[in-house]
């Protein structure tokens, strides 16, 4: 027998408890899910604090020092900022009131623990210091380098970064899969991939266009400043003679296959990468060693 339709009596019957009243399922529970993506419907707190994170691997705890030299913002010149505590301003030409036993006793440091500086958001000199110190990235000029360099942590502009980073892989990735496989060939190679596997088999064009794909992925913008330039044709050539015996290495001596001499390679210098170099240096020497590897190369 089929299933009655629902009428507008039976729904009111049911809102009502009166006989006939549907049995209406429970809606099923939903699956759990991370419920962090309604954050940004939440009205945005006060910042409480500003984080800072220190560059590198260091572990441990890292004091820097409540005193620098900087460049001031209003002016453009070279000033003095100093942290003391219980004094609204860093600038040190207008501490000029404070004793040096206050001084020695309110001093302040900005301490890092496992490369991580919290700063709470009413710390204004404090807030003001560090984004003005040497050691921050984001400052373009600096009075000094400075051991320690940390940056301001901004959600906004990590994730600005972080879409301009998967865009440059994305397009680096892209040209990587769809280049003329001649010119596709000769960069995979120059970026190292090998053209044979474990078992000395030569690799099919899938696979190398694979492994150049994650060439281009890992560093996208050196990926797009060698793709197809001489550089990279330079490289060919010369290992491709090299490989054919059209070039001999002998000791710190580098000939032509048919005996002519080429250069010499200095001390602790691969003598494939020197003669690479030479080729590029656009001596006398080298340009009618380029073009003699031109026509060996059609060979």
């Amino acid at each position: 027998m089929g299933r009655k339709a629902t009428t507008l009596t039976n729904v009111q019957q049911s809102m009502n408890g009166s006989e006939g009243s549907l049995n209406l399922e429970p809606l099923p529970e939903l699956v759990s899910s991370d419920d962090t993506v309604f954050e940004n419907e939440k009205p945005k707190p006060q910042k409480e604090f500003y984080i800072y994170r220190m560059k590198g691997s260091r572990k441990g705890t890292i004091y820097i020092d409540g005193i620098e030299d900087v460049i001031d913002p209003a002016t453009g010149k070279t000033r003095r900022a100093r942290l003391l505590s219980g004094v609204s301003t860093i600038w040190m030409d207008e501490q000029k009131e404070y004793d040096k036993d206050y001084v020695n006793r309110n001093r302040r440091s900005i301490r890092f623990d496992n490369r991580i500086a919290r700063i709470s958001a009413h710390d204004e000199t404090a807030l003001l210091f560090l984004d003005l110190h040497n050691g921050n990235v984001d400052v373009k000029k600096k009075i000094r380098y400075c051991r320690f360099q940390f940056e301001k942590h901004d959600p906004l502009k990590a994730a600005q970064q972080a879409e301009q980073q998967a865009m440059a892989e994305f397009d680096a990735m892209q040209k990587a899969l769809t280049c003329d496989y001649e010119i596709a060939k000769k960069h995979a190679s120059f970026l190292g991939v090998r053209f044979t596997d474990e078992f000395g088999e030569l690799k099919p064009e899938k696979m190398i266009r694979y492994e150049y794909a994650q060439k281009a992925k890992a560093n996208p913008e050196f990926f797009h400043k060698t793709f197809d330039s001489e550089q990279v044709e330079v490289s060919y050539m010369v290992r491709r003679a090299v490989s054919q015996s059209k070039i001999m290495v002998n000791g710190d001596k580098i000939y032509w296959g048919t005996g002519g001499f080429i250069c010499s390679v200095p001390p602790a210098v691969n003598p494939t990468k020197h003669l690479i170099d030479f080729a590029l240096n656009r001596t006398k020497e080298s340009t009618e060693f380029l073009q003699q590897l031109k026509q060996y190369a059609v060979m």
